[in-house]
């Protein structure tokens, strides 16, 4: 019988998934530099071990009504998407389950809110749970993904910039 592990993760009162091949990493919320002008939910970047990767908050790009995070459990789970490293904001990370691909039910037709369809892989159940497993590759559009590259790329030019003046 095939498995996926899956990253278990809290966004307000709802569970959700990231297959874990998709996560390159989880890191305790650090500070985050934001930057004005951006999306909403692009909460800014921020500088891991010498990579600059943008952060968003899943919860706002979903419009997820969420609890206050509480600094001292949230994570960002660093995703690989495409060859890019993309930091997400979560209330928590719960667990890494094994699961069997049996209990993995397609996406349901009807998704509420700004949840839409394409970006769930499917709905796990384990036990009385149900996790909506998500599709790192399809969460945001093609001008988000171009708007979180440029954000980078900006940066980089910024940071070139510092170092010739020094």
């Amino acid at each position: 019988m095939a498995e996926k592990q899956i990253v278990v993760f809290s966004l307000g009162q709802e569970e959700f998934a990231i297959e874990i091949s998709m996560v390159r990493e989880i890191v305790r919320m650090q500070a985050i530099r934001p930057i004005p002008g951006l999306d909403s939910f692009i909460e800014g970047i921020v500088h891991l071990r010498g990579t600059i990767i943008p952060v968003v908050d899943l919860g706002k790009k979903f419009s997820l009504e969420s609890g206050q995070i509480e600094r001292d459990r949230a994570k960002i789970v660093m995703v690989n998407q495409k060859n890019k490293q993309i930091g997400i904001i979560v209330d928590d990370v719960n667990e890494i389950l094994r699961i069997s691909e049996d209990s993995i039910d397609p996406s349901p037709e009807i998704i509420g809110g700004s949840m839409e369809q394409k970006y769930i892989i499917g709905v796990a159940k384990e036990g009385e749970r149900l996790i909506i497993i998500l599709d790192v590759d399809r969460i945001f559009s093609s001008e988000e993904k171009d708007e979180l590259e440029e954000v980078v790329v900006e940066e980089k030019e910024q940071e070139q910039v510092v170092n010739c003046d020094n």
